[in-house]
């Protein structure tokens, strides 16, 4: 089975990730300035053969 799946990229200006449960719950009053842009993050989760236990880790990118 193979799950593929993007978002767009998020860039946070102020507040960090505070706007995401349940980080805000400690932080009642706290504010959070953030936008998504056209660039997105992906990911791909293939399932191995059979059997095959193992998890493996590849970063195309960095080609690690």
């Amino acid at each position: 089975m193979i799950i593929e799946s993007k978002a767009p990229t998020r860039v946070d200006f102020a507040g960090g990730t505070l706007d995401i449960w349940p980080l805000y719950l400690f932080h009642p009053s706290a504010v959070t300035v953030n936008a998504a842009i056209s660039l997105y993050a992906s990911c791909v989760i293939e399932t191995l053969p059979s059997g095959d236990n193992r998890i493996k880790l590849i970063s195309r990118d960095i080609k690690r």
